[in-house]
């Protein structure tokens, strides 16, 4: 006679759903999609600027002056000149312009100013450093001159003479290496490094421009 086994059945797991239900396949497609639709823009887009730039602001200065403005951004822009003069006035001062990034740029920028407790020479070329807080300025005396930045007032922290002309700065904050274009005694032409900055022009007026 033979004997009967008692098997242990055991509940089997179900089986995955060999189509998903409808809002979990609705969910795909869509992600399908925009996948699809992002790889087929372009990754090369060709931006053509106006010939024709906008005008954002003006700022008429004194005709006998030559400010150097600097250009830098932080969480805003900012643009400073350490050796400005009004147009009716003969003293120097330093100005600075703050244009905020979250706001509309026609008209929306702040002007304040600082004193100047020394003369400062001729800017030449300028670069801020942001993660000290400084400007360093060539000046047409051959010195560099170290400025903190607007958190400090622009007050003047030191100088150092040069051996060279500079006709250019520029910081590397990886490195923290300050770069210099210049020239040679032979006048051939080291490697220069531009540096972000508005320069003076003929209209004595500060512009801010945008290109469209």
């Amino acid at each position: 006679m033979m004997s009967v086994k008692n098997w242990n059945t055991t509940k089997m797991s179900p089986s995955p759903r060999l189509i998903p239900q409808w809002k979990d396949l609705k969910l795909l497609i869509n992600n399908t999609l925009k996948d699809i639709k992002a790889e087929e823009k372009p990754k090369n887009d060709v931006i053509v600027l106006s010939d024709w730039p906008e005008t954002l602001y003006q700022e008429p200065h004194h005709p006998q002056s030559q400010p150097f403005i600097c250009f830098y951004a932080i969480d805003v822009n900012y643009f400073v000149s350490l050796s400005w003069v009004e147009p009716h006035s003969k003293q120097t001062q330093a100005v600075l312009w703050v244009q905020k990034k979250d706001t509309e740029m026609g008209g929306m920028i702040e002007k304040m100013k600082f004193p100047v407790m020394d003369q400062v020479p001729p800017i030449e070329a300028m670069v801020h450093i942001g993660s000290y807080h400084m400007l360093i300025a060539y000046c047409g005396d051959m010195h560099l001159r170290f400025f903190g930045d607007h958190h400090q007032a622009f007050i003047s922290l030191g100088t150092v003479p040069c051996r060279f002309f500079i006709s250019c700065l520029c910081y590397d904050s990886e490195a923290e290496i300050l770069l210099s274009g210049s020239w040679e005694e032979d006048h051939r032409s080291k490697a220069p490094f531009s540096s972000n900055h508005i320069t003076y022009n003929t209209t004595n007026k500060f512009s801010l421009m945008k290109l469209t």
